[in-house]
């Protein structure tokens, strides 16, 4: 889904979901495609495509992780998120999965899969998106 607002920012619809392991650790990865950095499981809704499912196949395609459920953590505009498809913006529906130590397989968007605390992402080079999310959902991730 994609759309031009009033100050013609082109947007895209984005789900994303934050994969925590049993030891409170979060599962990130090096994005191989523009924007790069550090980055959660995620990506644009498809046409006709709500967000829990957006966030569901995009956990699968990129990690291998398959998920029954996600907990929704809320919304969030991150304007100046910009992707190689010519968005200049996103808006993030963003969930959060807990997983046992289950491997990780991830396609060609990612490469080299770390488990991180907030606070060690929070300080290491990730995306514009991932960061704005952590600062703000940061307090329900380690609820």
């Amino acid at each position: 889904m994609w759309w031009s607002d009033a100050n013609d920012e082109y947007w895209h619809a984005t789900a994303g979901v934050f994969v925590q392991r049993g030891d409170g650790r979060y599962l990130f990865f090096n994005r191989t495609a523009h924007p790069f950095g550090l980055t959660i499981p995620a990506g644009h809704l498809n046409t006709g495509e709500g967000p829990l499912q957006a966030a569901m196949r995009e956990l699968k395609e990129e990690t291998g992780l398959a998920a029954s459920t996600l907990r929704l953590l809320g919304e969030i505009p991150i304007p100046g998120d910009e992707c190689r498809r010519g968005s200049d913006s996103h808006h993030w529906h963003v969930y959060k999965h807990s997983c046992d130590s289950a491997p990780v397989q991830l396609n060609e968007e990612g490469e080299a899969p770390v488990w991180l605390t907030l606070k060690e992402a929070a300080t290491s080079r990730v995306t514009h998106a991932v960061s704005r999310l952590i600062d703000h959902f940061g307090g329900l991730l380690d609820a």
